[in-house]
């Protein structure tokens, strides 16, 4: 949440939860940083998006010019999306001449139904470098369904979290030691699906730490294996 130009949140610390619920103390837990107008503005989009009442359109009109995406798109930039909804503004951006079918599309997110079938619109509509993101083994299933034509993907990998925290591995992705098997099973054989990309991506973002750069070489080391037995990959997303 944010007030007053400051963006806040509590720390993901267990421990310190239960200290503070003993001497009923929570300014520990509380963390927050600056934010500039555009952070501001984008923060508010976002977590509007997630209520029942959503944006106001006026809001939109003055906060996000539609000549800003234009402007950045002339610089060899590719999209990405994250639900249902965006689909229809690549669809918008196509139909408007702003992009071509040759555009790179990076599908992230949790793939739930009407998400699936906006994906596989853009694929059996002829948008070649779409890339669905696999957060979890049974996606592939969900896209094998409604794809027709062949499709490039990509698979998150489950970074391990940092020791601090109550949970051990994202609950997004595939597990470093199960990523090859995965791919030997469901895809190198495949006439559908054809690998492109690993994602890799860190919920503390990217900090100058020994964890960070451990997970990262971990990371690469599993993208090097891969490629040995997978050519089409040629694509590691660092987000």
């Amino acid at each position: 949440s944010f007030l007053d130009g400051r963006r806040r949140w509590n720390k993901e610390d267990l421990s310190a939860y239960i200290e503070a619920g003993r001497t009923d103390d929570f300014s520990a837990l509380q963390a927050g940083e600056g934010m500039d107008k555009e952070q501001m503005t984008m923060e508010k989009i976002m977590l509007g998006l997630r209520t029942s009442k959503g944006v106001r359109e006026d809001f939109l009109r003055e906060n996000c010019s539609s000549s800003t995406v234009e402007e950045a798109l002339k610089n060899d930039i590719h999209l990405e999306t994250s639900s249902a909804y965006d689909i229809h503004i690549i669809n918008s951006l196509y139909d408007s001449g702003i992009i071509d079918k040759d555009r790179y599309i990076i599908c992230n997110g949790f793939k739930r139904p009407q998400y699936v079938e906006n994906i596989a619109q853009l694929v059996n509509d002829g948008f070649q470098n779409t890339i669905p993101v696999i957060d979890n083994k049974e996606e592939l299933d969900l896209f094998e369904d409604v794809f027709t034509k062949k499709c490039k993907v990509g698979i998150r990998i489950a970074c391990e979290e940092e020791p601090k925290f109550d949970f051990y591995t994202s609950r997004l992705g595939i597990r470093y030691n199960e990523i090859i098997d995965f791919y030997k099973a469901k895809i190198q054989k495949s006439k559908k699906f054809q690998l492109k990309m690993l994602h890799f991506f860190i919920n503390t973002g990217i900090k100058d730490s020994a964890y960070y750069w451990n997970e990262l070489a971990k990371c690469v080391n599993v993208y090097c294996d891969l490629k040995k037995i997978c050519p089409d990959l040629d694509s590691l997303n660092i987000g």
